[in-house]
């Protein structure tokens, strides 16, 4: 914390000057500001590495500049506010106000790194909603620095189960504001530090899901109506904490070639589109997925037909005809990689197929992971 030190002459004028104003920190993501008051929603738990001062020493350094009030909320499974300190300084000189904001910062850097989740599972969704509701009630504007790997294991945003990886963003949201779970972040700056990064016995994300997992939680933080989202491109590394509850770990996508197979079927986890269209979300991705299928039925000289199918979403006219774009979408790639056009035949089912999953819950809104598993292009083998 020695990097809080030299603010103290800082917070001195700051003082002087009234109300806290936004700091200055070069670069911070998003081109997002902190301004106070300054929520850091953070717990020790398993499955991620432990939460400190050094990764989010820069956000700490402009909470002190700005003369705010930063206040710790754990990230388990019943999140709640534990440690709260001020860095405005009342001391009459310098040599006092800088003792004050070193005993500030001493504080803070205890609550966090001591700070262990009270309850099993991960719930940094309802530690935003208690670091939101705590500024809310007595500033309409503040900072929220969410220090987790954004692998929730309880709700709906629940990534143990399989899909929510590859769940279309707009899904999540959907289903989140529907079912009145999204958080209420307006006027709120919102910084997410580790976002991705895990920690033994969790299986660490390959870059394709870390990139989906980022581009989830953007969507769902900017649809809470935050002011500013900033998601730091830092890994946060380390084990995780020696004593701390337990949490569900998380199925990652596999990344090795899919095998050649009679029928295989693509599923989010190797070829996903972007919403409501037949755009592949990492074409590079799809392609090293489906290189040793390309390569077989070249050899084989065998045909191939690809089935699409959809989610329940949409008009059933819609659902077939962007069912079929797909199967086509999958068909250009595996004509990039080598097989001849003509011996690939498309087709679109939309829902109607036998593997198709129940997705929608008892009001009718999409389940996000099973929207997910329906979502899909079948590939199936068939002799010339």
């Amino acid at each position: 914390m020695r990097g809080l030190y030299p603010a103290a002459a800082a917070l001195v004028t700051l003082a002087a000057c009234g109300s806290p104003q936004p700091a200055v920190e070069e670069g911070l993501p998003g081109g997002c500001e902190v301004v106070g008051p300054v929520v850091v929603a953070a717990g020790g738990r398993s499955n991620m590495p432990a939460p400190g001062v050094q990764p989010i020493s820069r956000y700490l350094r402009s909470a002190a500049n700005a003369g705010a009030e930063v206040t710790v909320v754990d990230t388990g499974g019943s999140p709640k506010p534990h440690t709260s300190v001020s860095f405005t300084a009342t001391a009459a000189n310098d040599v006092a106000a800088k003792e004050q904001v070193k005993a500030a910062a001493d504080q803070l850097r205890s609550g966090l790194e001591t700070t262990v989740a009270e309850s099993e599972g991960a719930a940094p969704l309802a530690a935003l909603d208690v670091s939101a509701r705590h500024i809310h009630s007595g500033s309409p504007m503040g900072t929220i620095v969410l220090v987790d790997s954004g692998l929730q294991t309880m709700g709906i945003l629940d990534y143990t189960q399989r899909g929510m990886l590859r769940a279309d963003p707009s899904d999540l949201v959907d289903g989140l504001r529907g079912s009145g779970q999204l958080p209420d972040l307006s006027g709120l700056r919102v910084f997410v530090v580790g976002l991705g990064d895990t920690a033994a016995p969790q299986e660490a994300l390959d870059p394709a899901s870390r990139t989906a997992l980022v581009e989830q939680w953007t969507a769902l933080l900017t649809a809470a109506g935050a002011d500013c989202v900033g998601v730091d491109p830092l890994p946060l590394t380390g084990a995780a904490p020696a004593v701390a509850p337990t949490v569900p770990t998380v199925p990652v996508p596999d990344v090795a070639p899919l095998e050649p197979s009679n029928t295989v079927v693509l599923t989010a986890d190797s070829v996903a589109f972007v919403s409501d269209s037949a755009q592949l979300r990492d074409p590079e991705f799809a392609r090293k997925k489906l290189a040793s299928i390309a390569a077989d039925l070249v050899d084989s000289g065998s045909g191939v037909r690809l089935t699409g199918t959809t989610a329940t979403d949409g008009t059933e006219a819609g659902r077939l005809e962007l069912s079929r774009l797909r199967a086509e979408a999958v068909k250009a790639t595996l004509v990039e990689l080598g097989v001849p056009a003509e011996r690939i035949t498309t087709r679109g089912v939309g829902t109607h197929h036998p593997g198709h999953v129940d997705d929608l819950d008892s009001d009718g809104r999409l389940i996000p992971p099973k929207a997910a598993q329906n979502r899909t292009v079948i590939l199936t083998v068939r002799d010339e």
